[in-house]
């Protein structure tokens, strides 16, 4: 009689496991990904749940001249990595003191984060080249505030980026 518990127990076990599986529930999926996807966009701000570890890192850049005067009105962006969707990614731009902050709620690891700097007002207030530069992060050592679980903390990065004149048309 216990074996045939047993395998009718293991039986409806499986058979829940693979009901659930078939109608898409998992442990480890993001809480908003289905209203997201039926907009057509990732949802970046939707809370990873239970299983997936995740740490915040912070670029706070500050964009000048050679001569360093600051640069306002220059769109500092993240860039992906070959698993991210590159639409997702934080991006902003500098105010009147050439300062940008941008946030990227990722795994954590240890790993370049590469940004680019480039200037999208136009001659407004001088033509600049763009640049593309990285910074390392080790967001589980460095990372502060984690809850010592899922949640490795906030990491920071400080860069000046420094902007060269564009070169003018002959």
């Amino acid at each position: 009689m216990k074996r045939i518990t047993y395998k009718v127990a293991h039986l409806l076990t499986v058979g829940a496991a693979m009901l659930l599986a078939w109608l898409g529930v998992s442990s480890c999926r993001s809480g908003n990904v289905n209203i997201a996807l039926e907009y057509g966009t990732p949802n970046p701000d939707a809370p990873v749940e239970y299983g997936t570890p995740t740490a915040v890192f912070e670029l706070k850049a500050t964009v000048t001249s050679p001569e360093g005067k600051p640069i306002p009105g220059a769109e500092v962006s993240l860039l992906p990595d070959e698993y991210q969707d590159p639409d997702s990614m934080p991006k902003a731009v500098t105010d009147e003191e050439g300062r940008a902050r941008l946030e990227q709620t990722t795994f954590p690891h240890a790993d370049y984060f590469r940004y680019r700097v480039k200037d999208i007002d136009g001659d407004q207030n001088g033509a600049w080249q763009s640049k593309t530069d990285s910074v390392y992060a080790d967001l589980q050592k460095e990372g502060q505030g984690g809850d010592a679980k899922w949640y490795d903390g906030k990491t920071t990065k400080e860069v000046t980026v420094v902007l060269r004149p564009q070169e003018k048309q002959k």
